[in-house]
């Protein structure tokens, strides 16, 4: 009888990804959903005396749009907030040795003995 609880070994392969930022979706699919979604957009208002079928290319479009846009943007705000905090994380040349106290300069002194 087999286990179907069974864990898979750990390798390279099949290593559980952790901290796994988003992905920036590609700029092509970006645009194809966004032409499509132009594309109802345009042939809704082709027909503008059919009500119902200008409002259900309208959702329809919008709705791609929204798909291609949304998942772009917030990538590239990601990206923005990690460029910033990595930015801000960076020691400015000097900083250590002027920020230094008393204390750890008699350290020092008596550490290097």
């Amino acid at each position: 009888m087999s286990r179907y609880n069974h864990v898979p070994p750990q390798g390279p392969n099949n290593r559980p990804q952790q901290n796994s930022a988003p992905k920036m979706p590609s700029i092509g699919k970006t645009i194809a959903k966004v032409a499509v979604g132009a594309l109802f957009i345009v042939i809704g208002l082709d027909d503008f005396r059919d009500f119902t079928f200008f409002m259900f290319c309208l959702v329809i479009g919008a709705a791609l749009i929204a798909w291609g846009l949304i998942p772009y943007m917030q990538a590239k705000r990601n990206a923005e907030k990690e460029e910033t905090e990595r930015i801000l994380s960076t020691p400015f040349p000097g900083q250590g040795e002027a920020e230094e106290d008393e204390a750890e300069r008699l350290a020092k002194k008596y550490y290097n003995k």
